[in-house]
């Protein structure tokens, strides 16, 4: 019953009939997206006789893996970075399903998510990933004028200033509370705790 929850919960890929139009039958495809495997095992299912499946997320390689299973050595997961993949790869298709996954934005740990609360992560390999920082990281290092480079040029934002201005306010305004918590502790006997409302970093 276990098992068929988590399966009932995985997401459901985007446009699998054209997916599978496009590449079903095919000899070697690579899915250089492959987060839970949705479209690989459409793909397998179709007829093709090998999948291989990239993503830089463990947890992604996890579930996937789990999933296509049954499929045996006609699929391989690799751990890597699309950009990573060597050109000389022989492949008959390639796919590419751009964006943040929901298996990414439901889960509040992975620090994408607008509806719930969670640490400011948003490390698309996860907090074990080598050779990253959090976003926490970034906006606590990074100078206003350098966050608003990275917002202008990544997230295409015209007021990317005045965003860059609005994070470096919010974060002196937490650290200010922090300095002023730690001069003036509350008294134990007359205060509430309620944890989750501050990044782990300022708690």
């Amino acid at each position: 019953m276990a098992d068929e929850g988590a399966r009932a919960r995985t997401h459901e890929p985007v446009m699998v009939e054209e997916v599978v139009g496009f590449l079903g039958g095919r000899d070697t495809v690579f899915d250089m997206t492959l987060g839970d495997g949705g479209h690989a095992e459409a793909l397998l299912g179709s007829g093709c006789k090998r999948v291989v499946g990239i993503d830089r997320d463990p947890e992604a390689i996890a579930l996937a893996g789990s999933r296509l299973a049954p499929f045996g050595d006609r699929f391989v997961a690799v751990h890597a970075r699309f950009s990573e993949v060597p050109a000389g790869n022989r492949a008959d298709g390639v796919l590419f399903d751009l964006g943040v996954s929901t298996m990414q934005l439901e889960r509040a740990e992975r620090g994408f998510s607008y509806r719930v609360p969670g640490p400011l992560d948003m490390r698309m390999g996860g907090r074990g990933e080598e050779g990253t920082e959090s976003a926490l990281d970034l906006v606590n290092s990074a100078s206003e004028e350098e966050l608003a480079r990275i917002v202008f040029e990544y997230g295409e934002e015209r007021r990317a200033r005045k965003v860059a201005a609005a994070v470096s306010v919010i974060i002196l305004s937490l650290l200010g509370g922090v300095c002023d918590r730690v001069a003036n502790p509350p008294d134990p006997r007359e205060t509430t705790y309620v944890s989750g409302l501050m990044p782990d970093a300022y708690t």
